[in-house]
């Protein structure tokens, strides 16, 4: 068990997953942080291996492109590789 730092009480237990303690998140957001999709995993799990199910989980679809509006997605470092490449 361990403690978060404003708990009161502890809140969880973490697990040995492969070679790697806890949990991984991975998480969609829109331009101002709102989160669209949330997967979960083992923390030994790479990056790139949650982006199609993140993507598969958006809960509100994205609106079609309007014109010569470029729809982006930024992704950081952990999802570089060839999946990860449109």
């Amino acid at each position: 068990m361990f403690k978060a730092p404003l708990a009161r009480e502890a809140v969880a237990t973490i697990q040995l997953i492969g070679e790697k303690w806890g949990t991984k998140r991975s998480v969609l957001t829109d331009e101002k942080g709102l989160p669209l999709a949330i997967v979960l995993s083992g923390a030994n799990k790479h990056d790139i291996k949650l982006l199609e199910a993140t993507l598969d989980h958006i809960m509100i679809q994205r609106s079609k492109p309007v014109g010569n509006v470029i729809q982006n997605l930024c992704l950081n470092a952990g999802y570089t590789g060839a999946k990860g490449r449109v």
